[in-house]
């Protein structure tokens, strides 16, 4: 895609931060599901209506659909969201 669209290199960069903040956070294949049905979302209105959506800004709809009432996995050491315990034994 950044070959393609340059201009939106920011905007894919912001998503994937979402989408690896999403792995960690949440037990698999979860983040994987908002992937699919995000990427399927963004296909159909550029196919249906010609617009092209901002990857960079979360779904929020489709978010609270595939993550509702899901608890956050964090880390046993210091109660993060943002790395899991495993990340400690890895330094």
């Amino acid at each position: 895609m950044p070959e393609v669209h340059p201009e939106r290199l920011v905007e894919l960069n912001i998503y994937l931060s979402f989408i690896v903040k999403m792995g960690v956070q949440f037990p698999p294949p979860l983040f994987y599901e908002y992937h699919k049905n995000f990427s399927r979302k963004a296909a159909a209105i550029l196919s249906t209506q010609g617009r092209k959506i901002n990857w960079s800004i979360r779904d929020d709809d489709l978010y609270f659909q595939i993550f509702p009432g899901r608890h956050a996995r964090t880390c046993d050491k210091c109660s993060s969201v943002d790395h899991s315990t495993d990340f400690f034994f890895h330094l």
